[in-house]
């Protein structure tokens, strides 16, 4: 809205088209929405161990838990006592997988993740790349990556 309304003010003569692009924008983001609660609905309070607290938002947004994070803190690796509680909460939640970010590098939490047996997965803040261009096409890439990830693992214990 701020941003239709600052192009408004620059150029009001075309405020009809702004402000029909703007509410195009937002029914889109409501249908997104709407979506994304449904393809999420069947996993509510569900854990997730995600690389960095980037998810927060958008797990608290879909009633998601963050259960844990590699790095706790930006740019610095995980101390073995923390990987230490890490790997008690995943056992405690029963977390089968881990959330990887494709800007970061993951070398360091592989073998974590290997030897608690958990799957790797990898879920986007930024986007920016092919299927995930748009703010809508990244938020659909990180929900159906969550339910691919749930699904995988329901599909491992039955």
């Amino acid at each position: 809205r701020d941003i239709a309304d600052s192009l408004i003010e620059l150029d009001p003569q075309n405020e009809e088209s702004y402000r029909t692009n703007l509410n195009d924008y937002l029914e889109k983001l409501k249908a997104l929405e709407t979506e994304l609660e449904q393809k999420l609905k069947p996993y509510e309070g569900k854990g997730l161990v995600t690389f960095h607290d980037s998810f927060a938002y958008f797990a608290r947004e879909f009633d998601l838990r963050i259960a844990g994070t590699i790095e706790p803190f930006p740019g610095r690796q995980p101390t073995p006592q923390y990987l230490a509680n890490l790997q008690r909460e995943i056992q405690q939640y029963d977390i089968k997988n881990i959330y990887i970010e494709p800007q970061l590098s993951s070398e360091s939490i592989r073998a974590f993740a290997r030897d608690l047996g958990l799957h790797l997965y990898v879920l986007d803040p930024i986007g920016g790349v092919e299927g995930r261009e748009s703010y809508t096409k990244l938020m659909r890439y990180n929900a159906d990556t969550i339910v691919e990830a749930f699904s995988d693992g329901q599909r491992e214990n039955s």
